[in-house]
């Protein structure tokens, strides 16, 4: 199995597209990762992050 992406680059992915309404795109191309990638930020390949946000375990 894959090696998760790490915690800081998770958040900037999807602060990227939640908050300042960058498109996949532009997001994959500025972070060096495959728009495949990106495309999963709200699968299981960015679930943690999204799990410890819910959780309130960060901001």
């Amino acid at each position: 199995m894959a090696k998760p992406y790490s915690y800081d680059l998770r958040k900037k992915v999807i602060e990227a597209i939640q908050q300042d309404g960058m498109k996949k795109s532009e997001v994959s191309q500025s972070q060096q990762l495959s728009k495949k990638s990106v495309s999963r930020e709200k699968k299981d390949l960015w679930l943690p992050l999204n799990e410890m946000k819910l959780k309130g375990k960060i901001s």
